[in-house]
């Protein structure tokens, strides 16, 4: 089958992308740019539409409107640009006064959030030139209904996102994010600092000339990540089992659910670890594979309920340095087609990055590293949005192990930014990590039980641990990967106007999985050979479409207000009716698209002018 595809991105799918990731956003004005009335001076947060101070304090409300006083960039407080727009809000975290004194910039959802769905929460903070202090717990709280607190100090509420580490910048604007699960309800958000002085870190910072610490704030987001509907965030992993086995195992799980494992296919090779830290999984959005590894072996096979795998790339040796050292960690970066293999033995690790663009992978390069002691490391997970490493290294003392967090930039594998600990279930020795770029959270196993963590600081391995999980099946995972969670519907019938031919199995179909960062393949099939095909995409649902007149036929589903018509594509094949056409689409590494359904459907142009409409596609963007 002959077919040809269309990778060209124009201006308007960036722009469409951009609209997309805008949709989700359910703070009614994230960035304070509409306002009822432009600020004539401090203390008018309710200037800005949608926000309000909840306690007797006034932070404040800049915009570049402000022809009365200075606002932005110049304002009482210091200079800086918007981080988006002309228009961002300040507020007073911290204070050396008896009071504690505390602003919080509070606002209003467009809608109350679901029970039980993910979220995540971030807002954008630079610290005021003039502040003399700066701090870390900077965080955001919501709830059903509005705000509403003592005179001065701290909200008597706990914030379900709040930062971790010291906030000093007072040139950069830094991000403040993280996800939480919905109680139901909430549709109110307040940011600030919800600590009293004795729980708070603070520092003094030079340059600052009031005694208070004091941000600015701009760009707030609250985005549903389950948005696309609650499908079950599912872990893969490599498996064995003891002799006599002859196979190895692809197990997939449930841990939200904390379902028991069960097996997908197996693999007549590998078919066991080579040591207790050896091993290795990670997906491929791509082609929906899995790379496995027993420690000396790479494979990788398509994740599906056939009795043995498929394989796509044929089991090959691994590139080892260290003779000695056997594979214990594998995974997969999309948007810059790599693999990292992570080796290891007592005292010493090493990162292969391959060049995967190909069918096999190819140019390995490595970097070492001396690990203390007896020391091992055995997981490891890649974060698309971050671009660094996630390395589990696990050091035997007795018959316990205790386990750190190791997180390295992708560029520098080898080079640790930070540790933390890890896996708090049992003292074991953790075999394998697996990471969502979109809820952050990071998942830790030890074969039998696999822990939840959500990543809050990567640049200070900030970890806060959730629930511990058994497998509850006797393959022992060695290694762990997260497979892109997504949604999707076929919608409508394919038709055709003469002198098209009439086509009745054309059909769109996909390739891989829509995961940000991924390049994701939107097919037709079983069409017109030597006719042209325009593929209509728009962000949202597809809806109840719009019937088009003569001489076209059928329901287009896509607006033709919103969607945006990609390079055409030659539908190359055998006549009359065998026929293909595939547009590539590179999704952008945009954590606010996660969950943000998409609407394609493809239009046909035959020779002699007539028209054929496949049926609609509808789809969701997931994580990587």
């Amino acid at each position: 089958m002959l077919v040809h595809t269309s990778t060209l991105w124009p201006l308007g799918l960036v722009a469409l992308f951009a609209a997309a990731a805008g949709a989700q956003n359910l703070c009614s004005n994230p960035g304070f740019e509409t306002y009822a009335t432009c600020p004539t001076t401090s203390g008018q947060l309710a200037y800005a539409t949608g926000w309000y101070s909840p306690n007797a304090q006034t932070p404040d409300y800049l915009n570049a409107c402000s022809t009365l006083t200075p606002s932005v960039p110049t304002n009482f407080y210091g200079v800086q640009a918007a981080h988006g727009g002309q228009a961002y809000a300040s507020f007073i975290t911290y204070g050396q006064l008896p009071a504690n004194p505390r602003e919080y910039c509070a606002g209003v959802l467009t809608a109350p959030l679901v029970a039980g769905n993910t979220y995540r929460v971030s807002f954008w903070v630079s610290l005021c030139d003039k502040s003399g202090y700066g701090i870390a717990e900077v965080g955001a709280h919501l709830q059903a209904g509005a705000h509403s607190g003592p005179p001065a100090g701290p909200l008597p509420v706990t914030p379900q996102v709040e930062n971790a580490s010291l906030l000093t910048d007072k040139v950069n604007w830094v991000q403040v994010s993280g996800t939480f699960v919905a109680a139901g309800g909430e549709d109110h958000i307040a940011i600030g600092n919800f600590r009293d002085n004795a729980a708070t870190t603070a520092v003094t910072v030079t340059g600052g000339v009031t005694q208070f610490a004091i941000y600015y704030v701009d760009d707030v987001e609250v985005v549903d990540l389950t948005s696309s509907g609650n499908c079950d965030v599912q872990l893969v992993g490599w498996s064995d089992l003891p002799l006599p086995a002859s196979t190895g195992y692809l197990d997939t799980q449930d841990v939200d659910a904390c379902q028991p494992a069960r097996t997908r296919c197996l693999t007549a090779q590998p078919v066991r670890a080579v040591a207790a830290y050896a091993g290795g999984t990670a997906y491929d959005s791509r082609y929906q594979t899995a790379w496995v590894s027993d420690g000396v072996v790479l494979a990788e096979y398509s994740v599906d309920t056939a009795s043995t795998c498929a394989p796509r790339c044929a089991p090959f040796r691994a590139t080892l340095s260290d003779p000695q050292a056997v594979v214990s960690g594998l995974a997969v970066a999309d948007q810059r087609p790599r693999l990292f293999q992570l080796a290891t033995r007592p005292g010493y690790m090493e990162v292969t990055t391959y060049d995967n663009t190909g069918r096999c992978p190819g140019q390995p390069v490595t970097c070492r590293h001396t690990l203390p002691g007896t020391a091992v490391a055995a997981g490891l997970a890649y974060d698309e949005v971050e671009d660094v490493l996630f390395i589990s290294v696990s050091t035997p003392s007795g018959a316990a192990w205790s386990n750190l967090l190791w997180i390295t930039s992708a560029s520098s594998p080898c080079v640790p930014l930070c540790e933390t600990r890890l896996f708090t279930c049992q003292p074991t020795l953790v075999t394998g990590l697996a990471f969502d770029a979109c809820s952050r959270r990071l998942w830790a196993t030890d074969g039998r039980t696999t822990q939840e963590a959500t990543v809050t600081d990567v640049r200070t391995c900030q970890l806060r641990f959730g629930q511990c999980c058994d497998k509850q099946s006797a393959p022992t995972y060695r290694g762990l990967a997260f497979v892109p969670c997504w949604r999707s519907r076929r919608l409508g019938r394919s038709c055709s106007v003469a002198p098209c031919p009439s086509c009745p199995t054309m059909h769109t179909e996909s390739t891989g999985d829509p995961s940000i960062g991924t390049t994701f393949l939107v097919r037709l099939e079983d069409a017109p050979v030597g006719s042209t095909a325009f593929l209509f995409l728009q962000p949202g649902t597809c809806g109840a479409g719009l019937a088009l007149p003569r001489p076209y036929c059928g329901v287009l589903y896509p607006s033709l207000f919103t969607a945006v018509v990609l390079p055409p594509a030659p539908i190359l094949g055998a006549p009359p009716c065998s026929g293909s056409a595939v547009s590539a689409l590179s999704l952008p590494v945009a954590p606010n698209l996660c969950g943000q359904p998409m609407c394609a459907q493809w239009f046909v142009v035959c020779p002699g002018f007539g028209t054929a409409l496949s049926d609609a596609f509808e789809f969701t963007l997931a994580g990587t």
